[in-house]
């Protein structure tokens, strides 16, 4: 939405503006089909057991389209809905050819430096290591993706809290984007998702949100955001997978311990302490 802005990108600009050597079907495929996973291209992330896998290959050739474009389209673009990591790797593409910017320069430029985001940055392998747990519940190294370089736009960004909470405050602010661009990337395009972000009522108040999870790494985050309150509830973990663990919060000095075995968990028994009741 920055290119969009400074005019270098359309989003009803085709997707083979911006690459060569797409298959035929790609031509109606455009930037807006991508950003809400509305461009039927299929997701090869699905599971765990390809993600590495995936990766290495991205890392190994660099070219998202010669993964994925042998592929048949699950539907024609704009009719349904598939999220697709492969549309995002596809937009950091876009990104880099549009600004002329790697996508790590890209991100530090525009948007990290400006907001003094000092501890968030982009690598595959993150300042921190993961954990995952067993079923029996012993915690374990995780799966290590230890290759530097590699693939962007769908995943590889580390940051922490704080950060977090200076971006979601500058989106508040506008300090990101425009009004009318971030009501674009906030519209609902079908299937309850916008421009990277989902939306579903709760607590009888609107509710945007997202996760994101790297299983074989142990890391997950969720970011839940209730706009009108200008609110955010935000979990970060490096250790996922069955667990007995306990969290103990505090809310206006009462205190309350509670199941914490995952980060979804996490954030459900925040958001019911801090509105005082259940969904």
């Amino acid at each position: 939405m920055l290119l969009v802005e400074d005019g270098k990108v359309a989003l009803d600009d085709s997707i083979t503006n911006y690459y060569s050597a797409t298959p035929p079907v790609w031509k109606d495929i455009t930037i807006k089909h991508l950003l809400t996973h509305s461009s039927g291209i299929g997701d090869r992330w699905a599971t765990d057991a390809n993600v590495i896998e995936t990766l290495r290959y991205l890392r190994a050739n660099g070219d998202v389209v010669s993964l994925v474009s042998a592929d048949p389209l699950l539907f024609t673009p704009g009719s349904g809905f598939q999220y697709s990591n492969a549309g995002y790797f596809l937009l950091a593409g876009v990104i880099e050819r549009a600004s002329g910017e790697n996508y790590r320069s890209f991100l530090r430029n525009d948007i990290l430096t400006p907001l003094e985001m000092r501890n968030t940055g982009f690598d595959l392998r993150p300042p921190l290591n993961g954990y995952v747990r067993s079923p029996v519940g012993i915690l374990e190294n995780a799966r290590v993706f230890d290759e530097p370089g590699g693939p962007a736009g769908a995943g590889s960004i580390y940051s922490t809290l704080d950060d977090m909470l200076l971006w979601s405050r500058a989106w508040d602010e506008g300090r990101i984007l425009s009004s009318s661009s971030r009501e674009a990337a906030l519209a609902d395009y079908g299937y309850n998702y916008g421009f990277g972000w989902r939306f579903s009522p709760k607590f009888g108040r609107k509710l945007v949100w997202h996760t994101g999870a790297f299983g074989p790494g142990g890391f997950a985050s969720i970011f839940d955001r209730f706009p009108e309150e200008q609110l955010a509830f935000i979990v970060m973990t490096n250790a996922t997978g069955p667990t007995g663990s306990t969290a103990t919060l505090v809310i206006e000095g009462k205190e309350t311990t509670f199941p914490a075995n995952a980060a979804r968990k996490v954030v459900e028994e925040v958001e019911r302490l801090y509105f005082g009741r259940a969904p």
